[in-house]
């Protein structure tokens, strides 16, 4: 077994390195076996010595001629399942190496095997050698000095800084990711910035803030952490902390001076991200902490509104004594992520609607926060700033099944099935458009509609736009073919090219233009068949409808509308 197995490369070097039987590891190498053989991970004979801390034998492969600085031969797809290999010994060595798996995907050098089994003599022994101390790894690029870090090696951290190595501002993030408070003590002793983000912009007291790590958290407010730093969406550590539910960071921070009052990039303040999260503890402490302020607004956002919209019956019920009479139940807030968006090209995350707390609860899909509402009689007729009512909410929560009971309380309650929004749509109007609400649309039908009214309510529906909506272009060739114009808007303003576009239905689309379907219609919120098709990401749907809007403008020797060109640059970068 002097050369490499057939199956997986390790050879019998491998294993007697890995066991320190270094009168076998003589033999061997006297034999002619090979130190630089990879094997099927892709370590090499020193890889393994120095992992388990052999130092004679590492010294015997040194000596004839292993490289201190020899990064592994990877196998990446292979090495996920080693075990399909069949080799006991392989399987053996790798399954005690499992709490540093992360190096075998890593491909790092025989000194950071060293560091990670925690071998200070055997570091120094590499880098006598000449081993670089400021070599990172070709897969997971971390330096020794990182990799010390993020193991809270105390003793090595102290040894790679006297011996030249970077005090970098990512081990003192890999020392607060994994808790380790002694390894970033070192590190911030050693001039390591308490306040600055590394190179992927994360902050160490956000990072540990977020993850929960108290005494990370205190380590790094005694060392000067600026504890009003925000990240990129603005979020503060206390942000993070009441967003994980992290109870007694969160009271650290605010026993620190961390602002309760202050917004991220969403006008959402801590007690929002906590509200919004579940977490009741949270809540109370930063409730508590100053009531007058938690009543301030930001887009008059409140934490009620947050814990209705996200079904949250604890919180929600413990706030509501509170905001009530501060007028929150009849208070439009916005709807931070809202499915889908109108009247204009905006990115899904946008904040786009705002509606009362019923709406918020019925977007939720909460039955007993809506009960409550409805016993307290709040006003099932309020729209929000687009004129839809909590019933149009429900409707797009996305939530089938919870929007269906949602649905039926509403309508128990006297919610007016028929109400049109500023577009001119009904909630069923609404559920009719994408596919996953197909089997809602029929369930609130069956359940709320009697047979005589539906035929009055889909009125504005012809033939043709229900035939583009389900994709029947046989049906579609017919009611053509026998007259009917191609470009017939329904009451909303939607054409067959509108519901064919949302629906994605490619086939129909080119049919629908084929016989001369306007490719410029606008339904009453001023969108076209592009814009509905880019909103669902109908991505063949979009590529068609852009050429076709293109060679029209050509043909007609007119300028493309500049939406047109927003959009399609819009839509490359989200789908690149």
């Amino acid at each position: 077994m002097l050369q490499r197995d057939a199956l997986e490369g390790t050879t019998a070097l491998h294993l007697a390195a890995y066991g320190g039987h270094i009168e076998v590891v003589k033999f061997l190498i006297h034999a002619g076996a090979d130190v630089f053989a990879f094997d099927f991970p892709g370590l090499t004979a020193l890889h393994w010595a120095a992992y388990k801390g052999h130092k004679d034998i590492v010294a015997l492969l040194l000596e004839n001629g292993a490289s201190p600085s020899s990064m592994p031969y990877h196998l990446m797809d292979t090495l996920r399942d080693p075990t399909a290999k069949g080799s006991m010994g392989l399987t053996a060595m790798l399954d005690r190496t499992s709490d540093d798996g992360s190096l075998l995907f890593g491909q790092v050098s025989p000194l950071h095997w060293a560091v990670a089994g925690r071998h200070a003599d055997i570091v120094q022994q590499l880098l006598d050698r000449g081993a670089d101390i400021h070599m990172e790894g070709l897969g997971t690029p971390h330096t020794v000095l990182e990799t010390a870090a993020d193991r809270g090696n105390g003793e090595l951290i102290k040894l790679l800084l006297n011996l030249g190595a970077h005090a970098s501002q990512k081990a003192l993030n890999l020392a607060v990711s994994s808790a380790r408070t002694e390894a970033a003590r070192i590190l911030l002793d050693a001039g390591v910035s308490s306040s600055l983000p590394d190179s992927s912009g994360l902050l160490p007291l956000n990072r540990a803030a977020s993850m929960g790590h108290e005494a990370i958290v205190r380590l790094l407010l005694e060392a000067g952490a600026d504890i009003y730093s925000v990240d990129a969406t603005g979020e503060s550590a206390l942000h993070l902390a009441a967003s994980g539910g992290h109870t007694s960071v969160v009271q650290l921070l605010i026993n620190a001076g961390a602002s309760t009052t202050s917004f991220d990039e969403r006008g959402m303040t801590p007690l929002h991200h906590a509200a919004q999260e579940g977490n009741l503890r949270a809540v109370q402490l930063l409730f508590d902490h100053n009531i007058s302020e938690s009543h301030q607004y930001f887009n008059q956002l409140t934490a009620l509104h947050s814990a209705a919209n996200c079904g949250n019956v604890e919180v929600f019920s413990e706030l509501l004594d509170s905001f009530e009479n501060s007028g929150s139940l009849a208070t439009s807030a916005p709807m931070p992520m809202f499915h889908l968006s109108f009247g204009q090209a905006v990115e899904r995350k946008q904040v786009v609607h705002t509606g009362p707390v019923l709406h918020h609860a019925a977007y939720g899909g909460s039955k007993k926060i809506l009960s409550i509402l409805l016993e307290k009689e709040v006003d099932i007729t309020a729209t929000d700033d687009h004129g839809m009512t909590a019933l149009h909410w429900a409707v797009q929560s996305g939530r089938t099944s919870a929007a269906a009971a949602t649905i039926q309380q509403l309508l128990d309650a006297g919610v007016d099935l028929f109400a049109r929004d500023n577009c001119g749509r009904t909630a069923l109007n609404w559920a009719s458009f994408p596919p996953r609400f197909d089997e809602l649309l029929h369930r609130v039908e069956d359940a709320a509609i009697a047979p005589e009214s539906a035929p009055a309510h889909m009125s504005n529906l012809t033939p043709l736009h229900i035939a583009a909506r389900n994709g029947d272009l046989i049906e579609i060739a017919d009611l053509i073919s026998g007259g009917i114009d191609p470009s017939l808007p329904d009451d909303t303003g939607m054409t067959a090219l509108h519901w064919a576009a949302r629906r994605g239905h490619v086939t129909v689309l080119q049919h629908l233009l084929a016989a001369g379907a306007d490719i410029f219609a606008l339904d009453k919120c001023g969108r076209s068949a592009i814009q509905w098709a880019i909103e669902e990401r109908e991505n063949q749907s979009v590529v068609l409808l852009a050429k076709e809007q293109l060679d029209t403008c050509q043909i007609r020797d007119v300028s493309c509308p500049t939406e047109l060109v927003s959009l399609l640059r819009r839509f490359v970068d989200e789908t690149a």
